[in-house]
């Protein structure tokens, strides 16, 4: 038999019974043996007979370790065949028992699993060794290594399940009653529990005088758990001699208690699995027979002082209770009647922290929520979700495995409306960051689909959505957009957009435009660019394409009639985010085919045309030719007319304007469709993308700067903004220093709206000037930037400084971006405050660090260690701000991963502790 088989066959026990599941480090780790020829018996025995040479402390280890390779290399190979092979292991079981008491966990380990080999291959001839080591087991145990105590435990069980021999009881029997070791004594019991549950009765008949003794020393030991392994020996003993068991309970009428306590332990005993050793989990369980009722397991769950392999083995029942449910309609409607119980109980397993017992208490919940009975599972789905997605992120593979299954259960047997208030309430209930981002993620994933054999869930999930479950989620969702957390704000912009995309745009703006005024811009900017993102990606398949809704005609005069100074203007801005009558139509036919739906596209691009012509009056304005990117904030569904995209927004505008006024009642002509178009043409350009700098263009940024003479504004702010995108960078230099004099004032200004106008213009010049523009103004604009994002009462002005400073910092010269922030350190020696705002102000500088380094090359870097920068992290290392030495923990690590080893010298002023955790983030930066 393969080792790996072997090994997959050896199973921990722990409280009388199985667990199912091969010990994760049992066997894990060790090399692979070859198989080793012979062909004959004298070569057998030159082979065996040299082994106790090579098997001896004064040979190397890794030597010893390739004599025990080989010996199962024999095995592999068919050596156990010969008659003589029992006679001559003989000859090598001292050399095996003193290998396997060896100190050194990889010799000891291959020393078990080689007896685990031996005991499969010999079967009943491997007696007389099994005999001669069970007393050695009992010494590697006492060692008190956990890994090699594993090994030595799988190498007991399978020699228990190889030779089933009554020479071997006497020996465990001794442990349980008279050793002093209680740990030794609680395995003991549970080797004897194996035995007396796999073996044939008749097998140790001879032997129950000694087995009852160890069973009474076992249920009245000082130790609880080997206490519990005494009550289901007991149970066993019961029911393999029920005779014997019956007089044994009447001898002890003078102690009731514990004559009560073994009773009971005989009523809720569960037969072992299976009568030898499992070669898998899913043969465990298929050998399971559903209990009558579940409700005696539940009981025993709920007492205190259950061990884990107790709780294992009643889940893995449990689990096959739930299988069978769909076969039996008794087995339903007992399960139905215990859902309460089940529920509470399969959550409480979920969350132990043994993870062999939470494994199999979620994979007894994944079989349930898939299960005929996973109705039953509906009122409390709420709960059953919140717990999986605590798991979610469990750095075990298993467990993930596990949980996403079930949550896939969950998302495919449940309607809509009960998905969608449970996710609302995981994302409220947990509060860990990556608890959050993947239950948010999730969630995007179920509304996108991938594959086949997701279509179905996504068409289950997102249609007809239930008004109230999707708003209450979208509301969280967007809420979660502007959180302090970059992860966080990351994903619930992700989710937001894909349910924009997955067909519920209108639901998303009816939530977006709920929110409070104050909040509602800050979200628009964390939704935007992800919106934008998506929609590039599925462009063609989705119809959607951004387009700013400003640079239609009647709209790109509205911001000259709205005060700049007031927030209430910029929420009257975000009224361009509804949807157009395409989009109105777009939802309201759910059917028909795509030439119907192209039709009422086109009517609904001429009513809108209409309209636009009865709001507008008089020439418009030089500013409307003015190129204008696509904003990331507002966006529309891209028209469905038969004349295509480009000529069907050409007809609209065209209608809208002064020139068509006589053809406003027939058709459109096709000279003014023309013209229209390639006016579109003109002023529609991507993001991006430069044009010529024009007269046109060089009046609208002349009549920007004048409007700065007299002071910054909102309007000529943002009016250049918009200019930054399709500027040559020629245009900007002479002008340059007017533009950021004007931005420092705004960042300066109290008014929130101008700071904002003014942190998004130095946001797009960033990315669209040339980096040797801001050397001059660095020194003045970064301190201010730095001071917005330390701002303690509006969100939106911390948010729009991050987004400032990254694009800024992203492409200005790093040394001189160094030269401005390393100085804002403080210096060794100098206290630290606990104030809020100094404390903000240095948390950013860190952060702004940090983005600066990783640009950087290793020996630009390195001549900039001293003498302020890192003296000045190792100062708020030990800030009193967790902020501020998280922050400094990841630049450091930034620093570390740019200059590699230089950086340790430097380093000197940490204490141990610090330089230990510093070592451990860089690590697993590496891994």
């Amino acid at each position: 038999m393969e080792a790996k088989e072997l090994g997959r066959q050896a199973r921990q026990r722990r409280g009388g019974h199985n667990d199912g599941i091969v010990s994760a480090s049992a066997f894990d780790g060790l090399p692979e043996a070859v198989p080793v020829a012979v062909g004959c018996s004298a070569a057998l025995r030159a082979e065996m007979e040299h082994l106790p040479d090579l098997l001896v402390s004064s040979v190397d280890w890794t030597q010893r370790v390739d004599a025990l390779l080989r010996l199962e290399g024999l095995v592999q190979s068919g050596a156990a065949g010969f008659a003589t092979f029992p006679e001559l292991l003989l000859g090598v079981r001292d050399s095996l028992a003193a290998q396997m008491q060896e100190r050194r966990s990889a010799v000891s380990r291959q020393a078990c699993h080689t007896v685990c080999v031996l005991a499969a291959a010999c079967g009943t001839s491997f007696e007389p060794l099994a005999v001669h080591l069970l007393p050695v087991v009992f010494k590697t145990l006492a060692m008190g290594i956990q890994i090699v105590s594993e090994a030595a435990d799988a190498c007991t069980y399978a020699m228990l399940a190889a030779c089933p021999s009554p020479r071997l009881l006497p020996k465990l029997c001794s442990v349980v009653a008279g050793d002093r070791n209680g740990r030794l004594r609680q395995s003991a019991a549970e080797f004897l529990l194996r035995a007396v549950e796999g073996w044939e009765p008749a097998i140790y008949e001879r032997q129950l005088e000694c087995v009852e003794r160890a069973v009474l020393a076992a249920v009245q030991d000082a130790h609880a758990e080997t206490r519990v392994v005494g009550r289901s020996l007991y149970g066993a003993y019961a029911r393999s001699w029920p005779a014997q068991a019956q007089a044994m309970l009447a001898r002890l009428e003078r102690d009731r208690q514990l004559q009560d306590k073994l009773i009971m332990a005989a009523e809720e005993y569960v037969p072992e699995v299976c009568s030898s050793v499992c070669t898998g989990r899913e043969e465990a369980i298929a050998g399971v027979c559903p209990p009558a009722s579940l409700a005696p397991l539940l009981a025993r769950l709920g007492k205190s002082g259950v061990d884990w392999g107790n709780r294992v083995s009643v889940f893995q029942v449990v689990q096959a209770t739930l299988e069978q449910s769909g076969n039996s309609h008794v087995v339903a409607a007992d399960v139905t009647s215990n859902t309460d119980r089940l529920v509470a109980a399969l959550l409480e397993g979920c969350g132990d922290a043994h993870f062999r017992v939470a494994a199999a208490a979620l994979a007894a919940l994944g079989v349930g929520l898939a299960s005929p009975c996973s109705r039953a599972f509906e009122p409390q789905l709420d709960r059953v979700m919140t717990a999986l997605f605590a798991r979610v992120v469990d750095p075990k593979e298993q467990i993930r495995v596990l949980v996403d299954a079930a949550l896939a259960a969950a998302l495919a047997q449940h309607s809509a409306d009960v998905v969608l208030g449970a996710l609302a309430r995981s994302l409220q209930a947990n509060r860990a960051p990556r608890v959050k981002c993947a239950v948010m993620d999730f969630f995007a994933r179920a509304v996108r689909g991938g594959g086949e054999e997701r279509q179905g869930l996504l068409k289950q999930l997102m249609g007809p959505f239930p008004r109230s479950a999707l708003g209450g989620l979208l509301r969280s969702l967007l809420q979660l957009t502007t959180d302090k957390n970059p992860d966080i704000r990351r994903s619930a912009a992700d989710a937001v957009a894909a349910a924009y995309h997955g067909g519920e745009a209108q639901a998303v703006l009816n939530t977006l435009h709920s929110l409070p005024p104050a909040d509602l811009l800050m979200v628009q900017r964390a939704i935007g660019p992800a919106i934008h993102q998506q929609q590039q990606g599925s462009c063609s398949e989705a119809h959607v394409v951004p387009a700013p809704l400003s640079s239609r005609p009647g709209r790109d005069s509205e911001p000259s009639h709205q005060q700049s100074g007031s927030l209430t203007s910029r929420r009257q801005s975000s009224e361009g985010l509804k949807l157009p009558p395409q989009e109105e139509h777009r939802r309201q036919e759910n059917s028909g085919s795509l030439n119907a739906r192209s039709k009422q596209g086109s009517r609904a691009g001429s009513s809108s045309s209409g309209a636009g012509k009865a709001q507008t009056a008089g020439p418009a304005p030089a500013d409307q030719h003015t190129p204008q990117p696509p904003s990331p904030f507002l966006w529309r569904v891209q028209s469905a007319s038969p004349l295509g995209t480009e000529s069907a927004g050409a007809a609209a505008d065209v209608a809208a304007s002064p020139a068509a006024e006589p053809a406003a009642n027939g058709a459109v002509t096709q000279a003014a469709l023309q013209l229209r178009a390639e006016q579109r043409l003109e002023v529609r350009v991507p993001t991006g993308t430069v044009v010529p700098f024009n007269d046109v263009m060089a009046a609208q940024l002349e009549r920007l700067m004048v409007q700065l003479e007299a002071g910054p504004s909102a309007e000529a702010l943002q009016g250049l903004s918009r200019l930054a995108h399709v500027l040559p960078a020629a245009a900007w230099p002479p002008c340059f220093d007017q533009v950021m004099a004007a931005v420092c004032a705004a960042l300066g200004s109290t008014s929130l709206v101008l700071r904002d106008t003014g942190l998004m213009l130095a946001r797009d010049l960033a990315a669209a000037v040339l980096p040797s523009l801001f050397l001059p103004t660095l020194p003045l604009l970064l301190p201010m930037l730095l001071a917005c994002a330390a701002e303690q009462e509006a969100r939106e002005i911390v948010l729009a400084a991050d987004e400032a400073l990254e694009a800024l910092l992203l492409r200005a010269p790093p040394q001189s971006c160094l030269g401005v922030l390393a100085p804002r350190l403080p210096a060794i020696g100098d206290s630290l405050s606990t104030d809020r705002q100094q404390g903000a102000e240095l948390h950013a500088t860190i952060r702004s660090l940090r983005r600066v380094v990783v640009h950087m090359q290793p020996a630009g870097l390195s001549a900039h260690l001293q003498p302020l920068l890192l003296p000045g992290l190792c100062t708020t290392y030990r800030s009193p701000l967790t902020d501020v030495r998280k922050a400094t923990v990841d630049c450091l690590i930034s620093i570390w991963l740019v200059v590699g080893d230089a950086i340790k010298p430097h380093l000197e002023p940490l204490s141990a502790s610090q330089l230990k955790l510093l070592d451990i983030y860089h690590a697993r930066s590496h891994g």
